[in-house]
């Protein structure tokens, strides 16, 4: 049996402390310095000198150090990243004051792929009708690997520290390959999208994740000719999908493979219609792997099929997920729009029941937000500035730890 560790991450709520004002203005320039330089790029480095902050320094500074604040950008452009680039276009008026919904969307196999659509196919009607609008590149266009995965949440990354972005309205939407990668990642981290855009491509999620599409907004496109890629795999995943209970807009046009460039309006019409459900419960089911990730408030890595269910009552959390044993990890952060500071916790998981009470940590800060950077999204209240340790080892600490 692998180690098993549960991370109890624990967010502060309500006002911020009192004593902030008091320390010296050279001070608080040097503190914001740093974790503006933080929230942007996230490295090791600038992450151990943020865990040295006193926790109620970080969050009185935390909603003016936001990228997003800084002076204008142009309209649109190329943005390069660790592993790649990606282009944008950003809405007529767009104002750094307010959260505007995004649209990420990912291109074809063709060479020059990324270009063409974002500039050719959407032609300006996402930013038109209010979405900034992304795209990431990737060279082959294989969205389904594990390099894609790594450049779509890249670009994510960056955009939402970068543009003023609505955390509850982030869209995923793929031509072609684009498409298939699209359903993948759609339903991989429905815990980020509230909505995805799928043109002639193939459905590779099977049907246990694509249950984790309830509630967002689906709208599916397809060529009745497709010699590309099989129409009937969309259709059948429609049928499931509608079985099960899902809400799809599934259109089919005549031809052969296509963007279908005139359904632009009509489907950001539709997926306005939905924005990201209050995290009071949930269900997951996926293979977590090796990347570090964080569904809503509860953070995995390591191991494969498992079915994560989370529910929120009053000041008690219960978690159940299956085959815990094959996780190297498993973190719980909790919002601070639902949970005090100082206040005892009850969390139970699996059945096992802990009493915890969350103390503020920069270094719960700085740990959590790389594995999460979408906090930065318009709404710095779900950052995680303290966390306590219950289990550690696959065993249980006599005293949970906060750190």
């Amino acid at each position: 049996m692998n180690a098993l560790f549960l991370l109890l991450g624990l967010v502060l709520l309500g006002e911020g402390p009192t004593n902030v004002e008091t320390r010296p203005p050279a001070q608080r320039v040097d503190a914001a310095n740093l974790l503006r330089e933080f929230l942007q790029v996230r490295t090791d480095r600038l992450g151990q000198d943020v865990e040295s902050l006193a926790a109620d320094l970080v969050w009185s500074l935390l909603d003016a150090s936001m990228p997003y604040l800084s002076p204008p950008l142009e309209t649109s452009g190329k943005v390069e990243t660790e592993h790649s680039y990606y282009l944008y276009d950003l809405p007529a008026g767009y104002d750094a004051t307010r959260p505007w919904p995004m649209m990420v969307s990912l291109h074809g196999n063709p060479p020059g792929h990324c270009e063409r659509v974002h500039n050719k196919y959407w032609s300006g009607d996402a930013a038109r009708l209010g979405f900034i609008l992304v795209s990431p590149n990737l060279d082959g266009g294989r969205w389904r690997r594990e390099d894609g995965e790594t450049v779509l949440l890249e670009t994510i990354g960056d955009a939402v520290t970068r543009f003023h972005v609505d955390w509850t309205r982030i869209y995923l939407s793929g031509y072609s390959a684009g498409g298939s990668g699209t359903w993948i990642y759609g339903a991989r981290y429905a815990d980020l999208f509230a909505g995805i855009l799928v043109r002639c491509g193939l459905p590779r999620a099977d049907g246990r994740q694509l249950a984790n599409l309830h509630g967002r907004g689906i709208f599916v496109v397809h060529a009745s000719e497709d010699a590309k890629c099989d129409v009937e795999q969309t259709r059948n995943a429609v049928r499931e999908m509608r079985k099960a209970g899902i809400e799809v807009v599934y259109q089919e046009f005549p031809g052969g493979h296509d963007f279908f460039p005139e359904v632009n309006e009509p489907a950001l019409r539709y997926l306005s219609r939905y924005s990201m459900p209050k995290p009071d419960a949930f269900a997951l089911s996926g293979s977590f792997g090796g990347r570090d990730r964080i569904v809503h408030f509860v953070g995995l890595r390591g191991g494969d099929r498992h079915r994560l269910q989370v529910r929120r009552t009053g000041d008690s959390v219960d978690i159940d997920v299956t085959n815990p044993e094959d996780l190297d990890v498993l973190d719980v952060f909790l919002s601070p729009v639902y949970f005090a500071l100082e206040r005892p916790l009850a969390v139970t998981v699996n059945g096992r029941a802990f009493e915890v009470v969350p103390r503020a940590s920069a270094k719960a800060f700085a740990a959590s937000w790389p594995l999460y950077p979408f906090h930065a999204a318009g709404n710095s209240s779900r950052v995680f500035l303290s966390a306590v340790r219950v289990v550690e080892n696959g065993k249980l600490l006599a005293e949970p730890v906060n750190y």
